[in-house]
């Protein structure tokens, strides 16, 4: 049987890194990913993760909200019950691997680096627009 779960989104809400008793780093969090529903909608599914150890440390370390990851994993369901005594049901990703896909704020400076780079480049071109150089003008 084959439990296998990869997904790419966003890091939905902040997280705190705990640790278990036994010292154990621990790190649950939420990942927004988008899906196209129809030609234009869009919509946001928010799927809860947990990560252990190396992984939550380096969660922790590296990302924060809003930060672009790609979770591999596997599906996991367990219960509990509340103070109500209800039992309570959550499925969650179970991470494996973590790939750093990049900051919010780092992509959305190469945006307005490749912004002002084009315009520059247009500002440069269209200096030259009028600028006619004749032959009889070289002097070589």
């Amino acid at each position: 049987m084959i439990n296998k779960v990869i997904i790419e989104g966003r890091i939905a809400k902040p997280f705190d890194l705990r640790k278990t008793s036994s010292g154990a780093s621990v790190v649950n969090f939420s990942i927004a990913s988008e899906r196209v529903h129809k030609q234009s909608e869009k919509e946001v599914d928010y799927i809860n993760c947990v990560a252990w150890n190396k992984v939550a440390d380096n969660l922790n370390k590296f990302c924060d909200k809003g930060s672009l990851l790609s979770v591999v994993g596997r599906l996991q369901t367990r219960s509990y019950s509340n103070t109500n005594g209800q039992t309570i049901y959550v499925t969650e990703i179970l991470c494996e691997e973590i790939h750093f896909l990049g900051r919010k704020t780092d992509i959305e400076k190469n945006k307005q680096q490749q912004v002002e780079q084009q315009q520059l480049k247009n500002d440069f071109d269209s200096a030259f627009d009028n600028f006619d150089i004749q032959p009889d003008d070289l002097q070589f």
